[in-house]
């Protein structure tokens, strides 16, 4: 455990050593920036965890973390135009504008566990805590939950800052896309709040005196007004917009032909459209019943949208529908346009169902009968 004092960054520095020494030719470079320039302090992310009575830490406050970047880059060779950049934060991207000078900016990201040290597995702040709070004998457990503590982690989330350019070809007259990227690693701080309790170690139960229950409450209040003091001290932190900005899912009949004495859709056209605001990579995919379609990789470099079409097979049993029955054969169909990210994630999922019907054959009409798809 470490403590409140030792988590911050106490040592100034001026406001060009913020920068690197050298001079980069790199297309683009992403690296934390650290220390105190111009009167604002760069202080590392904190993760916020709070506890329960007698001393049990239950769950994980913050929603946003908050760091400070450095972004510089300069134009590779050939170029004709930049074509877009942004900076992904454990999953969290966001567009950048064109790198230059080294440039200071202030990104939020959305909360997620942080990683081990080594990036193999993902670590619980939670048991972080309670494993902290656990450390020692009565008299050190008392004295963390009562007065909290920090957790410092290294290595915690991954950063990576990507460039696209439009450049001319070696050797050619034409154009082509092309991507660099800058990767770094981040700390982050687990904050675990005091809990006011001690931690249950036995079954036996003491009294407290009126004397002592009041200094409780009285030391309580006191780090309540200085927790909103702090609150109110702390700039206005808004969560980022989804990844997926919208979906949208249609079907309508694309073939008929007749089955028995009936005209009936055999294909179903399904149309999806996904719109994103900002650069994404995945897969979108179609399901309906017993079927689903090929897959359909996606590759926004901006905010944007595009539609992916799909045909959809319908089987129709000729001997249900070779009678003379009165009564429209019909089927309904459970539809899915599917989203996931690269590692195969579900990120959003749009559904409909539809209802299908055949139709009576119009004289004079032998094979283009039009069939029926109800939403």
């Amino acid at each position: 455990m470490i403590s409140l004092r030792s988590c911050l960054i106490s040592t100034a520095v001026l406001a060009a050593s913020v920068f690197p020494t050298s001079a980069s030719a790199d297309i683009i470079e992403v690296y934390r920036t650290v220390g105190v320039a111009g009167g604002t302090s760069y202080d590392v992310p904190t993760i916020v965890v709070k506890g329960k009575s007698r001393g049990r830490y239950s769950e994980v406050t913050t929603r946003e973390l908050l760091v400070w970047l450095t972004i510089a880059g300069s134009a590779p060779n050939r170029d004709k135009r930049h074509n877009g950049s942004y900076v992904n934060i454990a999953g969290t991207s966001v567009d950048i504008e064109k790198p230059g000078a080294p440039k200071i900016k202030r990104f939020g990201f959305v909360y997620t566990k942080p990683d081990s040290t080594g990036g193999t597995y993902k670590l619980s702040p939670v048991e972080l805590c309670n494993s902290e709070a656990s450390k020692g004998g009565r008299q050190a457990r008392g004295r963390f939950i009562r007065k909290g503590g920090m957790i410092r982690l290294e290595n915690a989330y991954l950063v990576k800052a990507t460039a696209n350019w439009i450049v001319r070809k070696r050797g050619s007259t034409f154009n082509e896309p092309a991507s660099w990227n800058s990767e770094t690693r981040i700390p982050v701080v687990v904050k675990c709040l005091p809990t006011g309790h001690f931690a249950k170690t036995s079954t036996t139960t003491s009294t407290t005196s009126a004397n002592g229950s009041d200094a409780m409450r009285e030391e309580l209040e006191r780090k309540r007004r200085e927790r909103e003091r702090e609150n109110r001290n702390q700039p206005r932190r808004t969560n980022p917009a989804p990844t997926i900005k919208g979906m949208s899912l249609t079907s309508a009949p694309a073939e008929v032909k007749r089955v028995g004495n009936w005209m009936c859709p055999t294909v179903m056209r399904l149309k999806g459209r996904i719109d994103v605001n900002r650069a994404f990579k995945g897969n979108a995919i179609f399901l309906g019943g017993q079927w689903l379609s090929n897959n359909n990789a996606l590759d926004f470099r901006r905010a944007g949208g595009r539609y992916l079409i799909a045909n959809r097979p319908l089987n129709w049993r000729v001997s249900g529908l070779s009678t003379g029955r009165n009564t429209a054969p019909r089927k309904q169909i459970d539809l899915s346009f599917n989203v996931t990210n690269q590692a195969g994630k579900l990120i959003q999922s749009k559904k409909k169902r539809v209802l299908v019907t055949c139709v009576k054959p119009r004289p004079g009409v032998r094979t283009n009968a039009t069939g029926e798809g109800t939403n």
